[in-house]
């Protein structure tokens, strides 16, 4: 395994064990996420979902509203480097997009120790079908549903919501269909490439496809600047800042989209030593945060 990865797992379990020691070698801030819940919102917790191998979790949150109102769905998907996190991570950046008129389900999927690439979007995939069966009890409008993703977490979107198209690439992945049909994805702070000779792929690449590095047809196809791939995609909506050490990835993907004249929006801030990696949904207080939340929110509307 990659030193630099074997090191984020190793601090990851130590972690569990000590909350003191810090998962990651970069500095990442973050604000508590245990707070009580805001009086406007309703919340489920632990909704079950499973496949052969594995039981997982979604947690929803939602505005009181009345009986017969509809409200749009967004699904956020969390990072955490692969290593650390859970659909509890960004509890706090849910309720902000709740308290926006959005049933927003948080969900989880296996790590790097219990999972490959092809397991984590296979989970997601399968808590998107859960929130296809669940959203009636919750209000949700099944014809407006979005997927947004935070770093790590943002590869696995991309691939879930580009196979729901493809049935060769649901094949080369090994995933099943989910039932919805995403109308945005959103990408805050992402990590997403994950087969190129981009410096942080090249970290997770052997890890998350295993054998199938040898495959470069497959790799090839994995590639999201492809056309092929991007034409898969709903319009996107990329968040970065200068002090997010993942920015190349979002102003790399910003390129590709432009050439391949595909819809999307993009906010970069460049100044700002608080505004670190994904500040909008790690830090949500932020003056700056609140501002990416209401542009969100409009996107997510159109």
């Amino acid at each position: 395994m990659n030193p630099i990865l074997q090191n984020l797992l190793d601090n990851a379990g130590k972690s569990k064990d000590n909350s003191s020691a810090p998962p990651f070698p970069l500095r990442i801030r973050a604000e508590a996420q245990d707070g009580p819940l805001p009086e406007e919102l309703c919340e489920r917790q632990d909704i079950p979902y499973s496949d052969a191998d594995s039981t997982l979790f979604a947690d929803v949150v939602y505005p009181k509203r009345k009986e017969s109102e509809t409200l749009p769905i967004a699904v956020f998907v969390h990072g955490g480097a692969l290593v650390t996190g859970d659909r509890k991570s960004n509890r706090v950046f849910c309720q902000e997009l709740a308290k926006k008129g959005f049933v927003v389900y948080s969900l989880d999927y296996r790590l790097l120790d219990k999972a490959d690439a092809f397991g984590m979007i296979s989970d997601v995939c399968t808590g998107l079908a859960i929130v296809r069966k669940t959203a009636g009890e919750f209000g949700g409008d099944l014809m407006r549903v979005s997927l947004l993703a935070e770093s790590a977490g943002s590869f696995i979107a991309l691939y879930a919501v580009a196979a729901e198209k493809s049935g060769a690439l649901r094949s080369m992945l090994g995933v099943q269909k989910y039932g919805l049909k995403i109308n945005h994805l959103v990408l805050i702070s992402g990590l997403i490439y994950t087969v190129t000779n981009d410096p942080v792929a090249m970290v997770y690449r052997d890890a998350l496809y295993g054998d199938r590095t040898e495959d470069s047809v497959f790799m090839r196809r994995l590639i999201p600047d492809k056309r092929r791939m991007i034409k898969l995609l709903p319009p996107v909506f990329l968040v970065s800042s200068r002090a997010d050490f993942l920015r190349s990835h979002t102003i790399r993907f910003v390129k590709a989209l432009k050439e391949n004249e595909h819809r999307y929006k993009g906010m970069y801030y460049s100044k700002g030593k608080d505004l670190t990696h994904a500040f909008p949904t790690l830090l949500p207080s932020l003056k700056q945060s609140a501002d990416v939340i209401d542009a969100i929110s409009v996107f997510l509307r159109k």
